[in-house]
C-alpha cells in the first residue's frame, strides 16, 4: 500500500473512531427509586423523517447511518413530519422501574415507541394517535402518555415516532416517575379548574347582565367567551371523554378547530357591539363584514362535515382535500383579524369610541401576539415559528376575559348611572315646570282674578249707595261673598307661591308659616329650629317649603299631637328637614290611599332632586318625617 492509501485509511480509521467516540459519549441518563421527573435538558436526540419511510429497525440496523441531532426540550414539529427521538437511559437499581414518558400535546397523528434490548428492537407502546380515545390507551390521559419499564442494573436505547399532519408545533417531553406524574396531573387539573370556574363566571355574568340589560354586547360576549373556553380546553385536550370518542360523528382535532373558527367569529360580532362604529361603517367595511362572516359560518360547517365523513388521512386526495381545508381555515381567520382589527381603528378614531377601542386594544393583545407569530408559522414555516403555546393561550384567554369583564361591568354601571342621571334630570324638568306653573297660577290669581273681583265689589259698592233694583241687604250679601272669594283666591295664591318666599327666603317664610299656623292651631305648640343653611335654588326652597306644608296638613288631620319639632339643617352638602310629633301616629299608606297623593308627591319630588323622604314611628310616640336634599 502506498503512502496516498496509508493516509486514506489513517483517514477513515479516526473517522471511524471519531464516531465510535461520539456514539459512546452520548449522556445516558441514571435513574432510580428517587427519579421524580427528567426534562431532557441533555441526552435527546432528534431525527428527521420527512418521507416516513424509516423504520426502527433501520434505525438499529444502519445506525451510522443516520445522524440524530441533540435537542433540548421542547422539540419541533414542522408540517407534515415525522420525527424520531432517542434517548438512552440506566436504571441503577436491581429492580425494574416503571416511567412514564409524557409527549405534553393531545393531537398528534402517530405516537409510538421502542426499547431496544439484547433481542432487538421491542414495541413497547403500540401506535396512538388523537384518533385513538384516551380510555383505549396504555394510560388513559388526554396527552400521549407511554409506559416504559426499565429492567434493573441495565441500559437500554429508547426510540420514539411521532408524526404531525400539519401546523408548527413545539412540544414538552418529560419522563416522569408514575406518582410524581399523578400529583403533577393534580396539581395542573386544579388549576384548570379554576380557569374553567372563572370563564363560567364570565359567561353566567354577561348573561345575567344581557336578562337585565337587554343589550346584545352583552349576548355576544358570553357567546364568545364560551367557545373560546370550548376552544382552549380543546386545544388542551381537556374533557376529552366528550369530543374523542366521536359519538356524534365530529371528534378530536374537528371538534377544536370548529371551536376555533367559532371563536374567531364570535370575537368579531363582539367587538363590532363593543365598539360602537355604525355611524363610520363605510361600503367597502359593511361589505367584507358580510362576506367574512358569511364565509366563517359555512367555513365552520364544512369543517364538520369534513370531521364527519373522513377518518384517517390516508390517500391523496384527502391530503390535498384537507391542505386545501387548512388554507381556506388560514384565510378566514387572517380576515376576521384584518375586520377586527378595521373596528378597533375605526373606534380609535370616533371620539365616542376611543376609550373602548382602547380597552379592547388592551384585551386582545396578548391574543393578537400569538396569531401573528401563528401567521408567520403558516407563511414561512420553519421550527423558529410555532403552534399556539398553550401556557401563552391560557394566559391570553384569561386576561382578556378578565380585562373586557371588567369594562363591561364598568359599562354597565356608566349606562346605569346614566339613566338614573337622565331620571333625575326629566324628574328636576317635571318638578320645575310644576314650580313654573305653580308661579303662573299664583300670578293669574294674584294680577288677573284678584283685580278683577276688586273692581266687582266696588261696583257693587256703588250700586249699594244708589236706588237700585236690588235690594240693599240683598247687595251687602254679595259683597260679603265677593270679600270671601278675593280671600280664598289670595290665599290659594300664597299657597301655590308664597310672594315674599325669594325676597326673604326659606327660613323667614317657615317661620310666618309656623306662626300662622299657631294662630290657627291653638291646641298645638309648634317649635322651628333651624341653623344656617345659606342659598338655595328657587326650586329647592319652593319644594321644602310645599313639603313642609304638607307634612303639617297631615299631622294636624291625622296625629293629633300636642307638640310638632320642625329642624331644618345644612350638613354634609345636604339640607335636612326633620318633622316629628308626638301624636298617636298613623299609618302612612292608609292616608295615602283616603287622603290622595301628598305623601307620594313627597316622594316624587325628594327623588327629583336626588334626595330621600324617611317615615317611621318614633319610639315614645307618633311620627318622625326626615327628608335630605343634596344642594
Amino acid at each position: 500500500m502506498g503512502p496516498v492509501g496509508r493516509l486514506l485509511l489513517c483517514t477513515l480509521l479516526g473517522l471511524l473512531g471519531h464516531l465510535q467516540n461520539s456514539r459512546a459519549s452520548t449522556p445516558v441518563i441514571q435513574l432510580s427509586d428517587t427519579t421524580q421527573q427528567i426534562s431532557f435538558e441533555e441526552g435527546l436526540y432528534v431525527l428527521n423523517d420527512p418521507l416516513n419511510q424509516l423504520s426502527v429497525q433501520d434505525l438499529v440496523r444502519e445506525s451510522r447511518s443516520y445522524q440524530f441531532e441533540a435537542v433540548n426540550t421542547p422539540i419541533s414539529l414542522v408540517n407534515h413530519q415525522t420525527i424520531w427521538l432517542r434517548f438512552t437511559a440506566e436504571n441503577v437499581e436491581s429492580g425494574s422501574l416503571p416511567m412514564l414518558l409524557e409527549i405534553d400535546y393531545p393531537y398528534l397523528e402517530t405516537v409510538s415507541a421502542y426499547v431496544i434490548s439484547q433481542r432487538g428492537p421491542e414495541l413497547v407502546v403500540p401506535e396512538l394517535g388523537w384518533r385513538i380515545p384516551a380510555i383505549k390507551r396504555p394510560y388513559v390521559h388526554r396527552n400521549f402518555v407511554l409506559p416504559i419499564s426499565f429492567p434493573g442494573r441495565q441500559s437500554v436505547e429508547v426510540y420514539v415516532r411521532i408524526r404531525r399532519e400539519a401546523g408548527m408545533l413545539v412540544i414538552p417531553v418529560r419522563l416522569w416517575q408514575p406518582e410524581a406524574f399523578r400529583l403533577h396531573d393534580l396539581n395542573e387539573t386544579m388549576i384548570w379548574g379554576l380557569i374553567v370556574g372563572w370563564l363560567l363566571f364570565a359567561v353566567g355574568f354577561s348573561l345575567f347582565v344581557f336578562a337585565v340589560h337587554r343589550q346584545n354586547i352583552y349576548l355576544f360576549y358570553s357567546f364568545y367567551i364560551l367557545v373560546q373556553s370550548g376552544a382552549l380546553l380543546s386545544t388542551a385536550g381537556l374533557l376529552e371523554n366528550l369530543y374523542f370518542n366521536a359519538d356524534w360523528g365530529i371528534g378530536g382535532n374537528h371538534t377544536r378547530q370548529i371551536l376555533m373558527l367559532l371563536s374567531a367569529g364570535s370575537n368579531f360580532l363582539f367587538v363590532r357591539s363593543f365598539v360602537t362604529i355604525k355611524k363610520s361603517e363605510t361600503g367597502w367595511y359593511s361589505r367584507w363584514s358580510r362576506f367574512t362572516l358569511l364565509a366563517w359560518g359555512g367555513l365552520a360547517g364544512v369543517v364538520g362535515v369534513f370531521g364527519l365523513f373522513t377518518g384517517t388521512i390516508d390517500t391523496t386526495a384527502e391530503q390535498t382535500a384537507f391542505e386545501i381545508l387548512v388554507g381556506l381555515i388560514r384565510l378566514v381567520y387572517a380576515l376576521i383579524l384584518f375586520l377586527t382589527l378595521s373596528t378597533v381603528i375605526k373606534g380609535l378614531r370616533l371620539q365616542e369610541s376611543v376609550s373602548v377601542a382602547q380597552l379592547y386594544l388592551l384585551a386582545f393583545t396578548p391574543l393578537l401576539l400569538i396569531s401573528l407569530e401563528q401567521f408567520l408559522g403558516w407563511l414561512m414555516p420553519n421550527e423558529n415559528y410555532t403552534h399556539i403555546r398553550i401556557n401563552d393561550y391560557i394566559f391570553a384567554v384569561v386576561f382578556e376575559t378578565v380585562v373586557l369583564l371588567f369594562g363591561l361591568i364598568y359599562r354597565f354601571k356608566t349606562y346605569r348611572d346614566e339613566r338614573e342621571n337622565a331620571l333625575r334630570q326629566q324628574n328636576q324638568l317635571a318638578l320645575q315646570a310644576q314650580q313654573t306653573e305653580r308661579a303662573r297660577l299664583a300670578r293669574e290669581l294674584h294680577d288677573g282674578v284678584g283685580p278683577e273681583l276688586a273692581v266687582l265689589k266696588m261696583q257693587l259698592e256703588i250700586e249699594s249707595d244708589q236706588n237700585g233694583a236690588v235690594p240693599r241687604p240683598q247687595l251687602k250679601r254679595f259683597i260679603e261673598d265677593v270679600d270671601r272669594i278675593s280671600r280664598d283666591i289670595r290665599d290659594v295664591s300664597h299657597a301655590l307661591m308664597p310672594a315674599d318666599l325669594r325676597a326673604q327666603g326659606l327660613v323667614l317664610s317657615l317661620e310666618q308659616l309656623v306662626a300662622q299656623l299657631t294662630a290657627v292651631q291653638s291646641g298645638a305648640e309648634i317649635n322651628f329650629t333651624h341653623g344656617d343653611i345659606g342659598q338655595m335654588t328657587a326650586v329647592v326652597e319652593q319644594t321644602v317649603y310645599q313639603m313642609t306644608k304638607e307634612l303639617l296638613n297631615n299631622m294636624f288631620k291625622h296625629a293629633h299631637a300636642s307638640l310638632i319639632d320642625i329642624e331644618l339643617y345644612r350638613q354634609n352638602g345636604n339640607l335636612l328637614l326633620t318633622i316629628a310629633d308626638n301624636g298617636v301616629g298613623y299609618d302612612p299608606a292608609i292616608v295615602e290611599r283616603v287622603e290622595g297623593i301628598g305623601l307620594r308627591n313627597i316622594q316624587t319630588s325628594a327623588e327629583a332632586l336626588q334626595g330621600e323622604f324617611e317615615i317611621r314611628r318614633k319610639p315614645t310616640g307618633g311620627m318622625l318625617h326626615r327628608i335630605t336634599l343634596p344642594v
